[in-house]
């Protein structure tokens, strides 16, 4: 594994309360890497992020754009984020966070 970066983080569509995350991951060396995608929400600077849910992906070799998403439904955390990480992790940048005010996704349309 080389690197892997959450290139952008947006909100779902309208009557859908979560977020949309496009990853792009650069994989060297056999294939079976395991990218992996945490869907985490906090409540503020003192509260660290707590995972609400995780998904796994099998990689090939080569670089590769995956779009995920995850729906947060009545969850009234301030922060939704996703972080990303991978087995074997690069040396590069170990893992990747993005997050948004959860308020910005749950205005409607």
């Amino acid at each position: 594994m080389e690197s892997l970066t959450v290139d952008s983080l947006g909100c779902l569509d309208s009557s859908r309360f979560g977020l949309q995350a496009r990853i792009t991951v650069v994989a060297s060396g056999p294939p079976g890497a395991t990218l992996v995608v945490s869907w985490q929400h906090h409540s503020g600077a003192i509260d660290p992020p707590v995972t609400v849910a995780t998904e796994t992906v099998r990689l090939g070799t080569g670089s590769v754009t995956l779009t995920r998403s995850h729906d947060f439904g009545n969850d009234e955390s301030l922060q939704w984020g996703v972080r990303v990480g991978s087995d074997p992790r690069p040396e590069s940048t170990p893992t990747a966070y993005r997050e948004l005010p959860a308020i910005d996704c749950r205005q409607p349309g």
